[in-house]
């Protein structure tokens, strides 16, 4: 019943490839079953947990986005990053037919639950009418702003790149932002105020913006976008998620 649990048991069995010998518990997402928990002989060690999944909404990690922006613009990953996402690297080699990015941005609404985008699916039909495509992910627990965006841009577990709480220390293992700069690619991270993405990837030779409130951030965007001089631009926009703090996630603000 603990998704932490859930999340480490599936982690642990997708490294090994285990074949499953007993279901013992089904995992359910809108009432249709998604994971068999299933254990070896030996149900005393977690190293023998395995899981057997169809294709879901849970399939692919959060850490499977930093390796695919590396394969996008044809350059090594960081080193604790995990695999990229495969639905995302067929995208890629679809749409740019074979050849590479020359320039990503990376937009960071903070933060729009499952939930919310499901009841509200309205409020989102411009974003998805532009999309070429949509993938879910599985986020990491603790499921709060640094740890998330620790594995986002690391590719790494919480407990890979260090940040497992609501904190904000400066990541040290490799990042994405590390990777491009041994590319010698230009990189902006454009943020504002004590946002956790101005402050956790610290003391690069990168291009660092902290604005005062959101409207410099979409400004500075805009600019950098125009100017055309980065490689990689990475943009937190927390419009949604002070607003759903402060006034609750279905207030009229």
């Amino acid at each position: 019943d603990d998704f932490a649990t859930q999340q480490k048991i599936i982690r642990h069995a997708a490294s090994r490839g285990y074949e499953p010998s007993l279901i013992i518990s089904t995992i359910k997402y809108k009432g249709e079953k998604v994971i068999d928990v299933v254990l070896t002989e030996d149900e005393t060690q977690l190293d023998e947990v395995v899981v057997s999944a169809k294709t879901n909404i849970n399939e692919n990690s959060l850490d499977t986005v930093c390796a695919a922006l590396a394969y996008a613009m044809g350059i090594e990953p960081p080193k604790e990053a995990a695999a990229p996402n495969p639905t995302l690297v067929d995208y890629i080699d679809e749409k740019l037919q074979g050849k590479k990015a020359d320039r990503i941005f990376m937009y960071n609404p903070d933060a729009v639950a499952q939930w919310i985008y499901e009841k509200y699916g309205e409020l989102c039909a411009q974003a998805k009418k532009r999309a070429d495509i949509e993938i879910p992910l599985t986020t990491v627990m603790p499921s709060v702003t640094p740890v998330c965006f620790g594995t986002m841009y690391t590719g790494a577990q919480p407990e890979v790149h260090g940040i497992q709480k609501y904190e904000k220390p400066v990541i040290t293992i490799d990042t994405i932002f590390d990777a491009f700069l041994r590319a010698g690619k230009k990189v902006a991270i454009i943020g504002y105020g004590s946002c956790s993405v101005s402050y956790i990837f610290l003391n690069r030779d990168l291009d660092y913006f902290r604005m005062d409130n959101i409207e410099q951030v979409n400004a500075v965007a805009a600019r950098l976008i125009a100017e055309d001089k980065h490689d990689l631009i990475v943009c937190y926009n927390g419009n949604y998620d002070a607003v759903m703090h402060r006034w609750g996630p279905e207030s009229p603000e």
